[in-house]
This record gives C-alpha cells, sequence and structure tokens, in this order.
C-alpha cells in the first residue's frame, strides 16, 4: 500500500512539465473568461443601438454589445497575418451623412465576396490589443481626414460577437481556476520518488559499461573542458532526470557526467559539460533501490558531501537491471560501501 501511494507520487510529480503548461494555459484561459464574464455582467441579452459617431467621440465604451448602421467598404481595411498566413480582415463601416467611420473585425476571411452597400450589424466594442493595428489605423486618421471622416484607434467592433450568458462565464472562470489550482498541487509533488529495493543480479561482466538509459537527478559541477584531460569550472546546476554517462575514473573514482548541447534554427547556442566525482572519501551512503513513475526505473541513490561539506542527495537511475547491477560491482570494486539491500 506504501509503494502503491509513493509511486502515484513519482507519477504525478513527473507531470511538472505537463503542470506549467497548465498553469500558463489557466492563466490565459482565466484571462479570457474574466473578460467574458465582465462583456457578460455589463451588457444586457440584446444589442444596444448606437451610432458611429457615438463610438468615434467616446461615448460607447469596451466592451459594449451594439447594433451599428453604416455603408460597409472593404477595401478600406487592413489584413493581420502572422508568418504570412492571413488570420483576420478588417474593413470600415462609414456614416456617409455625419462624416464617421468605425473599423470592423470581419467575422470570416472572406471580404473579396462581399459587395460594398449599406449593411446593419451586431457585436462587441473592443481595444486593438495589437500594437501594429493600432499603429495602422492612427496612421490613417490624417488619410480619412482629407476625404472628410472621422476615425478613432481607440475602438472596434468584432463583427457579430455577442457575449456569453453570466453563468457560461463563471462556469468557464471556475473551471479555468481549478485547472491552476491542480497544476500548482502537480508542482509540489517530488519529481524523483526513490525507494530501497534490492539490486538484481547479473550483467557485471558486462563489456564496455553503461551506454545509454541513464538519467540523474542532483547537482552538478560545472565542467571547464574535459578533453584531454577534466578540469572542473565554477557553479553548480541542478538537473533532473537528465540523460547522463557513467564513466570510471583512475584512483578507484567514478563520474556522472552531463553534456548539454542547445541548437536554435540549426545554431548551436550552447555547450556546456557537467559532472560529479564520487568516490569513497566523499560519499556517504550508496543505497540501490527504484525510481517509481509510469514505469518504474532501477536506481542507485547517493548522499555525499561536495560544496563546503553539506550533504547533499544524488540519484542515478537506470533503464535495465542489469545495468544497475553493472554499476553497484562497479561501486564496489572501487571500495565504495554499499548499504541498504545491495548485491555483494
Amino acid at each position: 500500500m506504501e509503494n502503491t501511494w509513493l509511486r502515484w507520487k513519482g507519477r504525478i510529480g513527473s507531470l511538472k512539465r505537463v503542470a506549467v503548461l497548465g498553469i500558463m494555459g489557466a492563466f490565459v484561459g482565466l484571462a479570457w473568461s474574466t473578460n467574458e464574464l465582465s462583456t457578460a455582467r455589463l451588457n444586457p441579452s440584446a444589442p444596444q443601438a448606437v451610432t458611429l459617431a457615438q463610438i468615434v467621440d467616446g461615448e460607447v465604451g469596451r466592451p459594449r454589445y451594439v447594433a451599428v448602421e453604416g455603408y460597409a467598404m472593404y477595401e478600406f481595411g487592413y489584413k493581420e497575418t502572422i508568418y504570412g498566413i492571413k488570420i483576420a480582415e478588417y474593413y470600415y463601416l462609414f456614416d456617409v451623412d455625419e462624416g464617421y467611420a468605425v473599423l470592423i473585425k470581419a467575422d470570416h476571411m472572406n471580404l473579396n465576396r462581399r459587395v460594398d452597400g449599406p449593411i446593419s450589424l451586431t457585436g462587441i466594442t473592443a481595444f486593438p490589443t495589437s500594437p501594429d493595428l493600432y499603429m495602422a489605423i492612427a496612421n490613417d486618421v490624417e488619410r480619412f481626414a482629407d476625404m472628410g471622416f472621422r476615425i478613432t484607434p481607440d475602438i472596434y467592433i468584432r463583427e457579430s460577437a455577442r457575449p456569453s450568458g453570466a453563468l457560461t462565464a463563471d462556469i468557464l472562470v471556475a473551471v479555468f481556476v481549478a485547472a491552476g489550482l491542480v497544476s500548482l498541487v502537480i508542482l509540489a509533488f517530488p519529481s524523483v520518488v526513490f525507494v530501497a529495493a534490492p539490486a538484481q543480479p547479473g550483467g557485471v561482466t558486462q563489456q564496455g559499461g553503461v551506454r545509454q538509459g541513464v538519467q540523474v537527478t542532483g547537482r552538478l559541477q560545472r565542467l571547464k573542458r574535459v578533453q584531454p584531460t577534466i578540469e572542473v569550472g565554477r557553479g553548480w546546476r541542478k538537473f533532473t532526470k537528465a540523460v547522463a554517462n557513467i564513466i570510471p575514473l583512475e584512483d578507484r573514482q567514478v563520474m556522472v557526467y552531463v553534456h548539454c548541447v542547445y541548437w536554435y534554427g540549426g545554431i548551436k547556442v550552447s555547450d556546456t559539460h557537467w559532472g560529479l566525482t564520487l568516490d569513497s572519501m566523499n560519499v556517504v551512503f550508496v543505497e540501490p533501490g527504484k525510481v517509481l513513475g509510469f514505469k518504474d526505473r532501477w536506481a542507485v541513490r547517493f548522499v555525499h558531501r561536495q560544496r563546503q561539506g553539506k550533504p547533499e542527495e544524488l540519484i542515478v537511475s537506470f533503464a535495465r537491471p542489469e545495468d544497475q547491477a553493472y554499476f553497484v560491482a562497479l561501486l564496489r570494486r572501487a571500495h565504495f560501501a554499499i548499504g541498504g539491500t545491495g548485491i555483494a
């Protein structure tokens, strides 16, 4: 029963990356749903009939559910793109008699199928959240003024948009709050759950050591260089389940080594080396066991003293039990004292 709970702790803790994405998504969703709730509570179920003059003169706030009339001219407007892909289109609605025009965000992207003429529409007023859109409208103020029309970059209308019901918006807010809280709870769980267990015999004579499937959790020291000799640099870094290598050294020492290479757009932007040298002098305790999770991994836990004599934990895990057995045998040959239930 205890291991079942520990295993679930490990499984939940292994979802931390998902939890970070969940928190980001919950934050974005909460901002959107809160705005929807505010819009729902500010507006009646039916749109408020307003004129373009009232909108441009600032008599209509945001977000407001409105109904307007005017003369649509679709060649006057903008296209919004991301990486060359069109994601939105805008056009202007004119009040020819009063000399006003308001920008409308089209509810679909096929303005070339529309014909200029008088229209009535409903929508929700909004502030241009894109700086590029705001500047595009602001730069056209004088051009429209020369044509005898007043426009404003402070507001536009999202065509056909309508406020959500207050109950729906309340439910959405509650859902995103709950998702954020669950994600925070996941972050509180340990990333790695280790339990002592006997190392499996076998594989102790394998040639070439452990070449793949090794992961390390713990603090490693920056290595200034690794060739032709290993030279320690400055700084430490915490790793969690990082892909690692086991390197036997002289004088009965063993190094756990991590090589970090980061690429951006096919260009190498960072190349660093990290490692920890373990020997019978700086290691206080060695214990074989398992790292529990969705898929258990065979592991060895070290308690060592490196930085100012402060005890720290390092966990090295393996995809195969024979690799763990080989590693334990390697440690014994290097005169490490294996505690717990390790093989002799």
